[in-house]
């Protein structure tokens, strides 16, 4: 699979999933990335709105060389998703190759 990262600066969402308990993981390739992306993950708490849970910019962030980003995420019957946002545009449309898998509880 792919995830499309538009050519602007705006927060795009990677990645959503419904409530449920569950552990999932998701893994993506950053390799054709140039720039700075800030990674975004959000929990629906309150069943209506997304809280912050945790933010970091690859590759400022992240240890020199890495190209690929793992999370693992407990999710506990709340909505979570993921988001990317490019620092500034990338000149064109970038392709992330990733994956993700879900183990329900």
């Amino acid at each position: 699979m792919a995830f499309t990262l538009l050519n602007n600066d705006t927060e795009q969402k990677f990645l959503e999933f419904e409530a449920k308990t569950a552990l999932i993981y998701v893994s993506m390739d950053l390799s054709n990335i140039t720039g700075t992306v800030v990674i975004r993950e959000y929990e629906k708490v309150d069943g209506v709105n997304y809280t912050l849970l945790s933010s970091a910019e690859f590759p400022g962030e992240f240890p020199t060389g890495i190209k690929s980003i793992n999370i693992a995420h407990s999710q506990l019957n709340c909505d979570y998703k993921v988001t990317l946002q490019a620092a500034i545009p990338e000149g064109y449309d970038r392709q992330i190759p990733y994956r993700f898998g879900v183990e329900e509880k």
